[in-house]
Protein backbone atom coordinates (compact mmCIF):
# COMPACT_ATOMS: atom_id res chain seq x y z
CA UNK A 1 0.00 0.00 0.00
CA UNK A 2 1.38 3.62 -1.47
CA UNK A 3 1.82 6.33 1.32
CA UNK A 4 0.36 9.29 1.14
CA UNK A 5 2.50 12.00 2.88
CA UNK A 6 0.08 14.75 1.74
CA UNK A 7 2.42 17.05 -0.49
CA UNK A 8 2.41 18.81 -4.09
CA UNK A 9 3.90 16.90 -6.95
CA UNK A 10 6.41 18.76 -8.90
CA UNK A 11 3.78 18.97 -11.68
CA UNK A 12 1.13 20.75 -9.31
CA UNK A 13 3.79 23.38 -8.19
CA UNK A 14 5.11 23.82 -12.03
CA UNK A 15 1.39 24.10 -13.19
CA UNK A 16 0.19 26.99 -10.34
CA UNK A 17 3.50 28.72 -11.22
CA UNK A 18 2.70 28.58 -14.99
CA UNK A 19 -0.96 30.45 -13.90
CA UNK A 20 0.83 32.87 -12.07
CA UNK A 21 2.91 33.63 -14.14
CA UNK A 22 -0.22 34.36 -17.45
CA UNK A 23 -2.12 36.06 -14.61
CA UNK A 24 1.06 38.34 -13.96
CA UNK A 25 1.61 39.11 -17.93
CA UNK A 26 -2.05 39.79 -18.35
CA UNK A 27 -2.27 42.08 -15.72
CA UNK A 28 1.04 43.90 -16.46
CA UNK A 29 -0.36 44.77 -19.95
CA UNK A 30 -3.52 46.48 -18.70
CA UNK A 31 -1.70 47.89 -16.31
CA UNK A 32 0.45 49.58 -19.19
CA UNK A 33 -2.12 50.56 -21.20
CA UNK A 34 -4.05 52.75 -18.31
CA UNK A 35 -0.86 53.94 -17.78
CA UNK A 36 -0.49 54.90 -20.75
CA UNK A 37 -3.75 56.48 -21.10
CA UNK A 38 -3.72 58.61 -17.98
CA UNK A 39 -0.30 59.77 -19.35
CA UNK A 40 -2.02 61.37 -22.56
CA UNK A 41 -5.06 62.60 -20.84
CA UNK A 42 -2.52 64.24 -18.04
CA UNK A 43 -0.65 65.85 -21.14
CA UNK A 44 -3.79 66.84 -22.55
CA UNK A 45 -5.13 68.53 -19.58
CA UNK A 46 -1.74 70.31 -19.05
CA UNK A 47 -1.74 71.57 -22.36
CA UNK A 48 -5.86 72.64 -22.28
CA UNK A 49 -4.17 74.69 -19.12
CA UNK A 50 -1.60 76.67 -21.24
CA UNK A 51 -3.81 77.60 -23.43
CA UNK A 52 -6.65 79.07 -21.04
CA UNK A 53 -4.28 80.89 -19.11
CA UNK A 54 -2.52 82.66 -22.21
CA UNK A 55 -6.47 83.11 -23.39
CA UNK A 56 -7.11 84.73 -19.81
CA UNK A 57 -4.17 86.61 -19.64
CA UNK A 58 -4.85 88.34 -23.39
CA UNK A 59 -8.49 88.95 -21.91
CA UNK A 60 -7.51 90.50 -18.75
CA UNK A 61 -4.82 92.81 -20.65
CA UNK A 62 -2.16 91.80 -19.01
CA UNK A 63 0.71 94.51 -19.70
CA UNK A 64 -1.89 95.68 -22.64
CA UNK A 65 -0.67 93.17 -24.92
CA UNK A 66 -1.44 89.90 -26.26
CA UNK A 67 -0.28 86.41 -24.70
CA UNK A 68 0.25 83.40 -26.45
CA UNK A 69 1.42 79.64 -26.43
CA UNK A 70 4.52 78.32 -28.23
CA UNK A 71 4.06 74.33 -28.44
CA UNK A 72 6.86 73.46 -30.95
CA UNK A 73 9.71 73.19 -28.42
CA UNK A 74 10.21 69.23 -27.41
CA UNK A 75 10.96 69.93 -23.47
CA UNK A 76 8.70 72.64 -22.85
CA UNK A 77 5.31 74.65 -23.67
CA UNK A 78 5.93 78.41 -23.54
CA UNK A 79 3.57 81.15 -22.45
CA UNK A 80 4.91 84.21 -24.15
CA UNK A 81 3.72 87.91 -24.33
CA UNK A 82 3.37 89.33 -28.03
CA UNK A 83 2.01 88.76 -30.84
CA UNK A 84 4.69 86.01 -31.91
CA UNK A 85 6.57 83.54 -30.68
CA UNK A 86 9.53 85.32 -32.53
CA UNK A 87 8.61 89.07 -31.33
CA UNK A 88 8.18 88.19 -28.00
CA UNK A 89 9.36 89.67 -24.59
CA UNK A 90 11.40 86.99 -23.36
CA UNK A 91 11.40 88.70 -19.80
CA UNK A 92 8.02 87.46 -19.72
CA UNK A 93 8.07 83.77 -20.97
CA UNK A 94 6.38 81.15 -18.70
CA UNK A 95 7.68 77.76 -19.29
CA UNK A 96 5.71 74.10 -18.62
CA UNK A 97 7.60 71.26 -18.75
CA UNK A 98 6.39 68.45 -21.20
CA UNK A 99 6.36 64.31 -21.29
CA UNK A 100 8.50 62.64 -22.81
CA UNK A 101 6.85 59.98 -25.66
CA UNK A 102 4.42 62.30 -26.64
CA UNK A 103 3.71 64.19 -29.93
CA UNK A 104 2.01 67.01 -31.00
CA UNK A 105 0.57 67.46 -34.26
CA UNK A 106 -0.93 70.70 -35.53
CA UNK A 107 0.02 74.41 -34.57
CA UNK A 108 2.92 75.10 -33.11
CA UNK A 109 2.04 78.68 -32.00
CA UNK A 110 -1.29 80.60 -30.95
CA UNK A 111 -1.35 84.24 -30.40
CA UNK A 112 -4.62 85.42 -28.34
CA UNK A 113 -5.34 89.46 -28.82
CA UNK A 114 -5.97 91.26 -25.64
CA UNK A 115 -9.30 91.95 -24.14
CA UNK A 116 -11.37 89.75 -26.57
CA UNK A 117 -9.42 87.00 -26.62
CA UNK A 118 -9.28 85.80 -30.24
CA UNK A 119 -6.92 83.65 -31.50
CA UNK A 120 -4.55 83.84 -34.18
CA UNK A 121 -5.27 80.29 -36.07
CA UNK A 122 -7.82 77.68 -35.36
CA UNK A 123 -6.85 74.49 -35.78
CA UNK A 124 -6.80 71.11 -34.09
CA UNK A 125 -3.81 69.73 -31.61
CA UNK A 126 -3.39 66.33 -32.03
CA UNK A 127 -1.37 64.87 -28.71
CA UNK A 128 -0.61 61.21 -29.09
CA UNK A 129 1.33 58.64 -27.10
CA UNK A 130 2.40 56.37 -30.50
CA UNK A 131 -0.88 54.09 -29.86
CA UNK A 132 -3.88 56.52 -28.12
CA UNK A 133 -4.49 60.36 -29.60
CA UNK A 134 -6.23 62.82 -27.98
CA UNK A 135 -7.24 66.10 -30.26
CA UNK A 136 -7.99 69.78 -28.50
CA UNK A 137 -9.52 71.98 -31.14
CA UNK A 138 -9.34 76.41 -31.14
CA UNK A 139 -11.17 78.66 -33.49
CA UNK A 140 -10.61 82.10 -34.59
CA UNK A 141 -12.93 83.25 -31.72
CA UNK A 142 -10.50 81.47 -28.79
CA UNK A 143 -12.75 78.53 -28.09
CA UNK A 144 -10.63 76.24 -26.70
CA UNK A 145 -12.71 72.93 -27.07
CA UNK A 146 -10.83 69.44 -25.92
Amino acid sequence: MAENNGGFTIWEILLVLGLMAILFSLGLLVSMDFYRQKILGAERDIVVAVLKRARNEAQNNINQSSHGVYLGSASNYVIFQGNTYASRNTNFDEMFSRSGGIVLNGPSELAFSSLDGSSSVSGTISISNGIQTSTISVNTEGRIDW
